[in-house]
């Protein structure tokens, strides 16, 4: 069954880009994933990066970037989708709670159910994009092979950056290095031409969906999600 999420209020109000889990990015603290994501339409723009991240609220910081007589990058439909996925990795990375309630949710369709979005959102009649949820699906994806990598390994989970200060040096960077490593290619392998390679249920499964490898086998790149082509 799918699950539906916007309010903050609700119970997967978590998922939400406005939920109060910092990310830390650009050796700066980010106050939500809104922050960091509408600051990054300015990268030739310090003063209105700097406003947006200081701005009080989420809601805000979407304000300040939307203010006429913006200079926003020219290229941000071609960068927005990378833009939130980096973002959205950070938070469920560095915030326990916050990863938790993800994989929590299984391998149900994640969908952010809004009249307001119809790329990110679901268009509030189901004919939206959901992009962001697909993002979500894939980031939990990500969470489950390092996880299951760590089992191989034989040491705990404690991702890189775990609630923005803890870190383990057997997981840290290491494997993180060789995950990202790993969907990166197989992001290029699958889907050169920038098609939708996070659908919902491209990287969806437990943990048998999933090839993990031997420490030796990090350098390779050639580990992949069983049914991937």
């Amino acid at each position: 069954m799918a699950i539906r999420f916007y309010r903050l209020d609700e119970p997967h109000g978590g998922l939400s880009n406005f939920s109060r889990h910092p990310i830390a990015m650009d050796g700066v603290r980010w106050p939500t994933v809104e922050h960091r994501f509408q600051a990054m339409k300015y990268p030739h723009d310090e003063d209105r990066r700097e406003r947006i991240r200081a701005a009080g609220t989420p809601r805000e910081a979407k304000q300040i970037a939307w203010e006429k007589g913006t200079n926003r990058r020219d290229d941000w439909d071609l960068v927005r989708d990378n833009v939130m996925l980096a973002a959205v990795r950070a938070k469920f990375v560095q915030n326990a709670d916050a990863r938790e309630l993800l994989l929590s949710t299984g391998d149900e369709e994640l969908i952010e159910h809004t009249g307001d979005d119809g790329y990110w959102g679901d268009g509030g009649d189901g004919g939206g994009v959901n992009k962001l949820g697909r993002v979500l699906m894939l980031v939990r994806a990500e969470l489950r092979a390092l996880a299951a990598h760590a089992r191989v390994l034989g040491e705990p989970f404690i991702p890189f950056g775990y609630d923005g200060a803890r870190t383990d040096a057997r997981s840290d960077p290491e494997v993180l290095r060789w995950i990202e490593r790993h969907f990166s290619w197989e992001r290029e392998r699958t889907d050169p031409g920038g098609v939708d390679w996070y659908g919902p249920n491209r990287y969806c499964g437990d943990d048998s969906d999933l090839i993990v490898v031997t420490p030796d086998d990090r350098e390779n790149e050639t580990g992949a999600v069983a049914g991937a082509s």
